[in-house]
């Protein structure tokens, strides 16, 4: 479930392992397969993955909606974002358990993915955009 360099047109572009041999799959073949693995790496949770369709692209949620943990520092909290890119800040809002399982989770989305994307020359090129959260801002967390 590692990513690798690729050439490409950036030259900071990734490629995850199984895009290689899945670059045909569409987001929804995508969203399944995804599916099954967070089935089979954790049990006891249960997670919402919807993909979107749209004229830029495509994206992947994926929510974590069910564990037998609590992933909230704070106790109050229902819903929250799970920025991949920052898990210094995401440390102030998740307990360790959820930082691991939540980055296990984007491993495993992103063996799907690649991303060529420099912002810097205004260039976005990826197989989706990936968006992370514990909750849903309509459907609280449940701890199990």
């Amino acid at each position: 479930m590692e990513t690798k360099p690729i050439f490409n047109y950036t030259g900071y572009g990734w490629e995850g392992g199984k895009y290689r041999t899945n670059q045909n799959l569409s987001i929804t073949e995508i969203a399944k397969e995804i599916r099954k693995e967070l089935k089979a790496y954790f049990p006891k949770c249960i997670f919402s993955v919807v993909c979107q369709k749209y004229s830029g692209g495509r994206s992947l949620h994926i929510n974590l909606m069910h564990a037998p943990f609590n992933p909230f520092i704070n106790p109050e909290s229902k819903s929250e974002q799970f920025n991949h890119y920052c898990s210094d800040k995401e440390s102030k809002i998740f307990t360790p358990n959820a930082v691991t399982a939540m980055k296990t989770v984007t491993r495993i989305a992103n063996a799907f993915n690649f991303d060529d994307s420099d912002g810097m020359i205004d260039y976005s090129h990826t197989n989706f955009y990936l968006h992370l959260s514990v909750g849903k801002w309509d459907k609280p967390f449940i701890k199990d």
